[in-house]
């Protein structure tokens, strides 16, 4: 009876090992930047009857080709032509079929009940946005999905580029930071993160991030810096490609000096008595003005002044520009800010005509540059 008591224990104690689950890989993601090393935990000199849980990683990816070999190929974004204008699409990873990043927004608290405390806050959202898990207790100022892994957000001074884990307890990782504090747009096609930094006080860049490797290249410099940052827009053709517009628009110091200035489209009023009149306060100046934030009234002036700065002197106010950055090849077009991608204009003067009207945004597509 003991001897079979004896094997009975030994049955049960065999029985529990091969039904212990295997630990979860903790090797660091291949998609990691260079040089970031995976968080380690000292050890501890006390003595443990149970083996230390280690820190918190990404799920391993596919090891990624090397920085020339992948940028020795174009990767064209695919053009969806379905609709009535062609437009890219280069729609990036989610978390899960129903599972995505986002910045949480007065409208999230009103339709699903967030809580108003995380305003601003980076989630990943699931089950139809009726639940949601904080990503970063810290508020940002973008956010974009990049992988299945994790998702990119600029943080709040837009000074930092992170890369936030959707694994949780992961520490967020710096992978850019931008000491002029104008990194904006970032925007994730395959493996490539583009966004616009700051290149020094008064002009940015457009940037590309490899992802595998956290190798950065400047690919555009020299770009105009606004204080609203809204004058540089791109888009991603391919991971070599990129099309960007620059904007002019009337600066304060163009707004003050027409201030007083008659306009027809005012009704023969001055810049100053018809705004305000149609705002209700006087405003002795065009900072005045401006600081009463009424987008609407802004565009108004802007658009009566464009046309007196720009089109009146036969000036562009828009510059379309095209490159590939493994060819070579360089377009260009124009246009007019109260007309922005609706109108554009060759090199040779002509306007795009509307035959050419279904390739939308994607001007270069047009015959003029197909010759």
């Amino acid at each position: 009876m003991k001897r079979f008591a004896l094997l009975l224990v030994l049955l049960l104690l065999l029985t529990g090992c091969a039904g212990a689950p295997a630990q979860e890989s903790t090797a660091p993601s291949t998609t990691l930047p260079a040089k970031t090393e995976p968080v380690t935990t000292a050890p501890s000199t006390a003595p443990v009857t149970e083996p230390a849980t280690e820190p918190a990683t990404e799920p391993p990816t596919e090891p990624a080709e090397p920085y020339d070999t992948y940028f020795a190929t174009e990767i064209p974004c695919r053009i969806d032509t379905s609709g009535s204008w062609y437009s890219l699409d280069y729609e990036t990873p989610q978390a899960g079929p129903d599972e995505f990043a986002w910045l949480v927004q007065n409208f999230h608290v009103r339709q699903f009940n967030w809580k108003a405390e995380d305003l601003g806050r980076p989630v990943l959202t699931f089950t139809g946005c009726q639940e949601y898990r904080l990503l970063s207790e810290n508020t940002v100022a973008e956010i974009t999905n990049a992988t299945l892994s994790y998702c990119v957000a600029v943080s709040e001074d837009r000074g930092t580029l992170l890369r936030l884990s959707y694994t949780e307890g992961v520490e967020p990782v710096t992978l850019y930071t931008d000491p002029y504090g104008r990194i904006s747009s970032p925007k994730v096609y395959d493996q490539c993160l583009f966004f616009v930094a700051g290149m020094d006080e008064t002009t940015n860049g457009i940037y590309r991030y490899y992802l595998p490797d956290g190798t950065v290249d400047l690919l555009v410099k020299d770009l105009p810096a606004a204080e609203d940052g809204d004058n540089i827009r791109f888009q991603i053709v391919s991971n070599v490609t990129l099309a960007w517009t620059v904007m002019e628009k009337p600066t304060l110091q163009d707004m003050e000096d027409y201030w007083e200035t008659e306009f027809q489209a005012f009704g023969g009023k001055t810049a100053h008595a018809f705004f305000s009149e149609v705002i209700g306060k006087d405003l002795p100046t065009a900072a005045d003005f401006l600081a009463t934030d009424e987008p609407e009234r802004r565009h108004q002036y802007e658009d009566v002044l464009e046309f007196l700065l720009y089109q009146g002197n036969d000036k562009y106010s828009v510059h379309y520009y095209y490159e590939n950055f493994l060819t070579g090849e360089t377009l260009e077009a124009y246009g007019y800010v109260r007309r922005l991608f609706d109108d554009y204009y060759y090199p040779d003067g002509t306007m795009r005509p509307k035959e050419e009207y279904s390739n939308g945004m994607l001007w270069w597509l047009d015959s003029y540059y197909q010759k």
